[in-house]
């Protein structure tokens, strides 16, 4: 499969295009491509540069994606992965079973926190303040955000900041959208990749942070328990050997297994 054409430029990281394929396979550039003669629309991301360990980052990219469909997370379509290049299917396009392509409003944290530039720091206090101002259904949403927090920290991913999460409007619904961007940054070789939002008054220990969030949030603290104990019973218990089955590359399953056996103990915690 071959790209020849160049979209634009992400301001910062990864080169990412907006492309859209026809019935016949073909791909277009998005916009030159009306919504009736649109299969599915795409993200395509290249890595961040040519170095082997930029490849090996998209490579976990696709593996932690099959990891997360298998989990109790919001995903959508799989990935498709060529020449370490992903193709992911757009959530934000999708075309019902009527024909239609729908274009569902996303709106990224920083923009619903009014910022308009890349950057700024938030705290995940926030964020779920403005979960639960925003969001109808926003318990099952809290439990949404704080699992991922929980599985970013097990895979390894410093790349937390307010574009990498979003909201997402589907009819008069609004909800987390489904996870993004999410592979081991920690061991990027190149800028060093720091969370940009982070926990600011919540604490490190896991049963002090839910007892935190429960309080803070007057959030019913047995949601969170059940959903991290099913994390830990049916899911990340061997999660090193599922991994390996989706085919993560040696180097980043060593490199992560600290991050990883940490969030399996705190999990282990828990009573």
């Amino acid at each position: 499969m071959q790209i020849q054409v160049c979209i634009g430029f992400s301001e910062r990281g990864a080169p990412k295009f907006l492309l859209r394929e026809d019935t016949e396979g073909r791909f277009h550039a998005d916009g030159f491509l009306e919504d009736s003669k649109t299969k599915q629309a795409y993200m395509i991301k290249f890595p961040f540069t040519d170095s082997r360990n930029s490849r090996l980052l998209a490579r976990a990219e696709k593996v932690y994606y099959d990891f997360l469909a298998q989990l109790p997370v919001r995903t959508y379509e799989p990935f498709d992965i060529q020449d370490d290049i992903l193709f992911t299917p757009r959530f934000d396009r999708v075309r019902s079973a009527d024909g239609r392509l729908h274009y569902h409003g996303l709106e990224s944290l920083y923009s619903v926190h009014g910022f308009n530039s890349y950057g700024h720091r938030l705290s995940h206090e926030d964020n779920l303040l403005l979960i639960k101002r925003h969001v109808k259904d926003w318990q099952s949403e809290i439990v949404e955000y704080f699992g991922r927090d929980l599985l970013n920290e097990a895979l390894s991913n410093t790349d937390i900041h307010g574009r990498n999460t979003s909201l997402i409007k589907i009819d008069d619904m609004v909800q987390l959208s489904p996870i993004y961007d999410v592979t081991s940054m920690r061991f990027f070789r190149g800028d060093f990749i720091v969370p940009l939002t982070t926990w600011q008054k919540a604490p490190q220990s896991l049963v002090d942070r839910i007892q935190w969030v429960t309080d803070f949030l007057q959030l019913e603290p047995k949601l969170l328990i059940d959903y991290c104990r099913q994390l830990r019973d049916d899911y990340l218990g061997n999660m090193e050997d599922k991994l390996i089955q989706l085919g993560l590359p040696e180097e980043i399953l060593n490199l992560n297994q600290e991050d990883r056996n940490r969030i399996q103990k705190q999990l282990a915690s828990l009573k």
